[in-house]
């Protein structure tokens, strides 16, 4: 029936950890808070496609240059 869709988030949602949620939403403040509490970027998913949260800075990195360098000293990435 049109109208009726669901208005639950998608199936990422619910197997995803928080941080790669805030990676996902390019939320550095929350992702530093989460860190800081003792979240480990490199935390495995059951998100296919993207195994962690440094993953997921990886596959889509964000558009801004500072922002990007804060992601990768907060997700301790190596790589450029």
């Amino acid at each position: 029936m049109p109208g009726t869709e669901s208005a639950l988030p998608p199936a990422a949602f619910w197997t995803d950890n928080a941080l790669m949620r805030a990676v996902a939403r390019n939320n550095l403040e929350i992702a530093q808070l989460l860190v800081a509490a003792g979240a480990d970027p490199t935390l495995r998913s059951n998100y296919s496609p993207h195994a962690s949260a440094q993953a997921w800075l990886q596959a889509h990195p964000p558009s801004r240059g500072a922002s990007l360098a804060a992601w990768k000293k907060l997700l301790k990435l190596s790589r450029p």
